[in-house]
């Protein structure tokens, strides 16, 4: 008996042993398909990693990798056009062992648009010189080398862009977002980048910004344009601004800001924070009207100001050198600091 019993062990575990090893075979398939240098790619995947490169040739070719228990089951849907491409990834209903999963990799023609959404898997697309969408559930997107205007969300993920050039619209519901580089070429460009909780880098960007977060930093260096900031909780830095601040705003953090240049147009800035520090760096030679108050702090200065109406400890109204754009700063339990930057 225990003979028998034995060997039905040793059958059974050679059974799983041998689903295990077929459940981890990756099967890959590899094709291409004509596509105009101007065409649509768009790329939807549940489970699994796109990656998408640019090249010079007038076709897509696509490398998918099945993976996973049930991968032979994973149906893969095309439709091809002269101008347009369409993947799109159905799954078996169950698996065992482990999840199935299709990866992508496809070079398509550097002057496409291109379109790409996954429910669980990251994003890398590089070097398009057209319009890119990127979606993810859960998974990360990166972004290189991007000419032409990005829309990108994750709702848990992070996010990174660098050396684009267009408008870019970047969500993140869980994860942090990093804009780096971004160069205007006709006209400044549109950024509005928008976390619920995460930290926010913006570097080295031309263009008009408005940035806000929920639940993180806001850390900005090198910028050229306008910006409008809001973080709930959270810092915001600004470093090496040139152009003008519209509004920056916390409800409990500090803002530090340095305004190397200001732009003739702007004709009003807003600072303010619930519960925190403001300071403000701003050129030497800025004409202003300014208004300063703070509940619960002080106020500093370096600046020449000529008094106008009350001064005291908490509040400040005045006129620096021959008048011009109109500052405010305003904190409820802080100091405020304005100085030669």
């Amino acid at each position: 008996m225990m003979v028998k019993r034995s060997s039905v062990v040793l059958v059974v575990g050679l059974l799983y042993l041998a689903l295990a090893v077929t459940a981890s075979t990756a099967q890959v398939e590899e094709r291409t398909f004509p596509l105009k240098a101007d065409g649509s790619v768009s790329v939807e995947n549940s489970a699994g990693n796109t990656i998408i490169h640019a090249w010079a040739e007038e076709q897509v070719k696509m490398i998918a990798t099945r993976k996973g228990s049930g991968a032979d089951k994973i149906e893969i849907i095309i439709d091809a056009g002269e101008d347009r491409l369409k993947i799109e990834t159905e799954y078996p209903r169950f698996s065992w062992f482990q999840r199935a999963r299709v990866n992508y990799e496809l070079w398509v023609p550097q002057g496409a648009t291109v379109r790409a959404v996954s429910t669980s898997g990251d994003l890398y697309i590089e070097k398009q010189h057209n319009d890119v969408r990127a979606q993810t559930t859960s998974g990360d997107v990166e972004l290189i080398g991007i000419w032409g205007d990005i829309d990108v969300g994750a709702t848990s993920g992070s996010i990174r862009t660098e050396n684009s050039k267009g408008d870019i619209t970047a969500r993140s519901s869980s994860g942090n977002i990093r804009i780096l580089g971004v160069e205007a070429v006709e006209q400044p460009n549109d950024i509005r980048v928008h976390a619920s909780s995460g930290d926010i880098v913006l570097r080295n960007i031309e263009g008009d910004i408005e940035v806000e977060t929920s639940s993180g930093d806001i850390d900005t260096e090198n910028l050229e344009g306008t910006i409008t900031a809001r973080a709930s909780s959270g810092d915001i830095k600004i470093l090496e601004l040139r152009g003008g601040v519209r509004t920056i705003r916390t409800s409990s953090g500090d803002i530090w800001v340095e305004l190397e240049e200001i732009d003739k147009a702007i004709s009003e800035m807003s600072f303010q924070s619930t519960s925190g520090n403001i300071s403000l760096f701003v050129p030497s030679d800025i004409g202003a009207e300014v208004d300063i108050r703070t509940t619960s702090g002080r106020i500093s200065t370096d600046l020449a100001i000529t008094v106008e109406g009350t001064m005291g400890r908490n509040e400040l109204q005045g006129t620096i050198g021959g008048g011009g754009i109109f500052i405010k700063l305003k904190a409820t339990s802080g100091d405020v600091s304005l100085r030669k930057v």
